[in-house]
């Protein structure tokens, strides 16, 4: 294991410890997103040992999965053309861009119905911070790269109810 994935681990197990069954507030996320961007990027990170992904493939590789389904970090690669649909994640998230260049749509929902708020980049040394109610969805068709980004979760990606479930219809 390489010195950045030993300190992602040990990020990994403090934050577990410090959010046992609690919801971290806004400004601890932000903070989590800041260690985590000092390790990213301190750590120069060794992607040869992952698969970087082709035009429309999605890779999520666990760095620190909690085996008890707590928080849990990942290494993602989007490739060119990958969207997702609108979604949450039924847990907090923070995401610190490793390379490439990730497009997020946000939206609110009210009376069953989304809406478009706000669109953000996440680039290299980037941090974007999520709450458990957001909702938003991936379009990396307009990039011409594929993306590397490290995701922090809440919860284990095994513990969450299916995708399929947390996804939110779009009016055509």
């Amino acid at each position: 294991m390489t010195a950045s994935l030993h300190a992602l681990e040990d990020f990994a197990r403090q934050i577990r410890g410090e959010c046992h069954n609690r919801t971290p507030e806004y400004a601890q996320l932000q903070a989590f997103g800041e260690h985590l961007k000092k390790i990213c990027l301190a750590s120069n990170f060794d992607l040869s040992q992952f698969q970087l992904a082709g035009p429309g493939e999605e890779f999520m590789y666990p760095l620190s999965e909690d085996p008890a389904g707590g928080p849990s970090v990942y290494l993602v690669s989007d490739g060119v053309g990958v969207n997702t649909p609108p979604h949450d994640h039924r847990t907090w998230a923070v995401i610190v861009g490793l390379s490439g260049i990730e497009f997020h749509v946000f939206y609110h929902c009210a009376d069953d119905h989304i809406r478009k708020v706000k669109e953000c980049a996440v680039a290299s040394g980037d941090v974007l911070v999520m709450t458990d109610s957001d909702i938003h969805a991936i379009d990396a068709t307009r990039g011409i790269h594929p993306t590397w980004h490290v995701h922090l979760y809440g919860r284990s990606q095994a513990r969450l109810p299916s995708f399929a479930s947390r996804c939110y219809p779009t009016k055509e």
